[in-house]
Parts: structure tokens; C-alpha cells; sequence
């Protein structure tokens, strides 16, 4: 897992302007390569778990159309060296999904499909805004 490959993420991430390219590129590069799942941790800090919690609440409910969604076993964790947060979820209809945040561009992307959405993928960025710059 190369630098360059974080850097890369993260201007697609300030540039793309096609959210789904920037999330396979996360799916295609990050997320189940075990290079990049041994570089992470998982966040213990609260205000991190509670501002992400709330994130995937309001985004789920505006791209799956439901104004109570319920996330079954979402967790968090982080590579600090980048300053990323990353993580997974299920939500109670079985959709997937997926999101990572960089704390220092406070700028992040959340993905959702599966269940009754099929193969379509979901996608919204996001900002946090709440949360201090890590120090990790």
C-alpha cells in the first residue's frame, strides 16, 4: 500500500466529480487488500465513532428515501499515518456499504447498495466539520 495510492484517493476525492469512480477506486485499491486492513486500527475516541454514526444516519436515510434507518454492526477504523477513517456497514434492508473520511481536508464519501437497490451504488460526500484534526 503506497503513499501514492492515498494521495491519489484523496485528490479523486476533491476532483471526481463522479462519486461512484472515486468509491470503485477505494473498492479496487483499499478496502479488501490486506496491506491496507493491517495499516488500520480501529477509533476508540468517542466523538469520532458518534460524529461518523450520525454521518451514515442522515446520508443513509437521504439516499435510501427511509427517514429511520437502523445500522447493524457499522465500525470504524482509522490509518492515522494518512489521516483516514474508513469503515463498513449493513443497514436493516441488507444494503452494503462503505465510506472513508480524511480528517485533514475534512472531506469523505459514503457508498450504499445492495438489498432492495440491487447492484446500484449510492453514493454522497460528506464533511464532518466536528472533529478536531487528529494527533494520533
Amino acid at each position: 500500500m503506497t503513499d501514492q495510492k492515498f494521495a491519489t484517493l484523496k485528490r479523486k476525492l476533491q476532483q471526481e466529480p463522479n462519486h461512484a469512480d472515486v468509491m470503485r477506486y477505494f473498492f479496487d485499491h483499499f478496502a479488501d487488500h490486506q496491506a491496507f486492513i493491517k495499516m488500520s486500527q480501529p477509533v476508540s475516541d468517542e466523538q469520532r465513532q458518534k460524529a461518523i454514526h450520525t454521518m451514515l444516519l442522515i446520508n443513509l436515510q437521504v439516499l435510501l428515501g427511509k427517514p429511520n434507518v437502523a445500522l447493524i454492526n457499522p465500525f470504524v477504523l482509522a490509518v492515522p499515518k494518512h489521516r483516514l477513517l474508513h469503515g463498513a456497514f449493513l443497514t436493516e434492508g441488507m444494503s452494503v456499504g462503505a465510506f472513508f473520511y480524511f480528517e485533514d481536508i475534512d472531506s469523505g464519501l459514503v457508498g450504499v447498495s445492495g438489498g432492495r437497490l440491487g447492484d446500484q451504488l449510492l453514493t454522497a460526500r460528506f464533511t464532518l466539520g466536528l472533529l478536531p484534526l487528529s494527533t494520533e
